[in-house]
Order: structure tokens, then sequence, then C-alpha cells
């Protein structure tokens, strides 16, 4: 029809986004900043928050959300499989050593994470084969954001679980070192979702088609299979670890 034929610089006006404040900064940015080099007449105003937006209710075009997909009337894409990485700094294993089991954690500080929700402290999770497992692990460091919870253990602070939207950069620069590699969870994913019953307009219909071809054609945001365990003898043989 008409409109495969109009030029992409043709779509124009506003789009409402929702979304975390890790995958805002490290996914949705960068993306932004490639469409708007195609679409230079679509502005945005993004709402940044982590808590779990009502689209229609605040007059929102679409959100994108990690961990597990919106309910309700909403189209749900799944965009990829946020995985949970047991790290910490090559400084801090190198005074503490490397964990080689779980049981290891024991002796050692991790950090731990505190929703913003609901106040309660989050287990850990491991992947265990096919299963998930969680555990309570003693944290004398709680924090209830995730990119502060980063900078701490990025400074050394002890051993975090850090989502790989967030830690991914670092562990593949080599400032976070991945531990216990066979056990990273992938339970939770990232998703973009927006109302049911609403007609897309054609700008938010691009983009929805654009972010979500871009954003599952990128490996950033999560470690390859094998590739924890690569790094980790990357930073043996070179000495840092």
């Amino acid at each position: 029809g008409d409109d495969v034929r109009e030029a992409p610089l043709a779509a124009g006006g506003q789009i409402r986004i929702a979304s975390a404040q890790g995958f805002a900064r490290r996914v949705l940015v960068p993306f932004l900043l490639e469409f708007r080099r195609q679409h230079p007449r679509i502005d945005f105003e993004l709402v940044v928050e982590d808590r779990y937006t009502d689209l229609v209710a605040s007059g929102i075009d679409l959100g994108f959300r990690c961990g597990y997909p919106p309910e309700g009337q909403v189209v749900v894409r799944e965009l990829f499989r946020m995985q949970l990485v047991t790290c910490a700094a090559p400084a801090y294993l190198r005074a503490h050593g490397v964990p080689a089991r779980r049981a290891d954690l024991a002796a050692h500080v991790c950090t731990g994470s505190r929703q913003p929700n609901t106040g309660r402290i989050d287990a850990w999770e491991f992947r265990n084969g096919d299963e998930v497992e969680f555990e309570e692990i003693a944290s004398p460091f709680l924090c209830n954001d995730g990119d502060t919870e980063l900078e701490a253990v990025l400074g050394g602070m002890g051993i975090g679980m850090i989502d790989s939207v967030i830690a991914g950069h670092h562990l593949r620069a080599g400032r976070l070192v991945p531990v216990l590699c066979d056990t990273i969870s992938e339970r939770y994913g990232a998703f973009l979702y927006y109302p049911q019953r609403a007609t897309l307009t054609r700008r938010v219909r691009l983009f929805v088609d654009a972010a979500v071809d871009w954003i599952r054609a990128r490996p950033d945001w999560r470690l390859a299979p094998g590739e924890a365990e690569a790094l980790v003898a990357a930073m043996k043989k070179s000495g840092k670890l």
C-alpha cells in the first residue's frame, strides 16, 4: 500500500516510552541514537522508572520491562533472555580467592539487592541443570538500585549477582570477572509491550519493528554460550587473576 512507498522520513510526532533505568541507559539510548538518524522528525519522551507502568493510565505509547512479561491487556514481544551473573572485580578475587562452588560464597563478602517496590531482599538464583535454585545469601552490603550495586562490585566491595544488561560490557572489558559460570540463570527476560486495544500510529509501528530487530540482533546484553568460561580463561592467561 501507500504506507510502504512513503519515505521513512515522512513519519513524525512524539512517542512516549516507559523503561527501567538500566535498560534505558544501556539499550534504549543507543537504539534511539540510531533510530533518530533515520527518523529525525520523530520525538521521544522517556519515562524512566523501575516500577511497572500502566501505559494507558499514564498516556504512554509503549514500554520496556525486564523481569517477567507484563500482564493485562498488552501485546508483549520478548527481546532476549537476561542472565544473572555472579561476578566480582579482579582485585577482589586476587585478594580473597575465586569461589569454585556455591558453598564457597559463605566465606566471601557478597552484595545483595532489595526490591524497590516490595522491600523484599532478593534471593540469589543459580541454574542447576534444567532447574533454578534459590539461596538466601548473607550480604553485608544491600542496595535497592542495580547500578549502584554494580558500582560497589566494580570497586571491589565483594561478589555480586548482577544482571547481564548492566554487567555485560564490564565483563567483556575485564573490569568484572564471572564466577560459578555454569550456574548462570536465565529465568528473566527483556520485553517490549504496548496496549492491546490501541491502534498503533505509523510512527509507533515503525519504532516497535525497528527496536525489536535491532535489539535482538545485538549480542551486547547477554553472554554467549561458553563466553563466561572464555573470559575467565583469558583473565588467568593475562595474569590478572
